[in-house]
């Protein structure tokens, strides 16, 4: 494994990671705040957050595949799998919609919401973890 795909592969796990992490947070204060629909909430969060994490190992998969391809056949992909995880990030939220019951659109949501907060604590957690490992 090159350097440059073990770096690709700390910034997956840390992007995942700080998903995750954010994802908790958001779930801990929404149980806080929606009392009455703390179960669904927590179940919107977990399936926003599983979809975000799905989503980023896609991202990760593209990139790599689209960096195997001449330039105007990347271009193409990476567009078309775009659209792909826009679509996908749809279908829990409408799912959400048909059954608030179980889930709550706005944990769903904040879920999703996750892979952006994780992308900002990303170079945080990435520090934090090369301090810890042995050099």
């Amino acid at each position: 494994m090159g350097n440059e795909e073990k770096q690709a592969k700390d910034t997956l796990y840390t992007l995942i990671l700080g998903t995750l992490v954010s994802g908790i947070i958001f779930g801990a204060l929404g149980t806080l705040l929606f009392v009455d629909t703390r179960a669904s909430f927590a179940c919107g969060v977990l399936l926003g957050m599983v979809t975000a994490c799905s989503i980023a190992v896609h991202l990760y998969k593209t990139i790599d595949k689209a960096l195997d391809m001449t330039p105007e056949s990347a271009v193409s992909y990476t567009r078309r799998m775009a659209l792909l995880r826009i679509g996908l990030m749809g279908v829990p939220i409408i799912l959400a919609l048909f059954v608030p019951q179980y889930l709550h659109v706005l944990g769903v949501f904040l879920g999703l919401l996750g892979l952006k907060a994780g992308a900002f604590l990303q170079p945080g957690i990435l520090k934090l973890i090369q301090r810890r490992r042995p050099s």
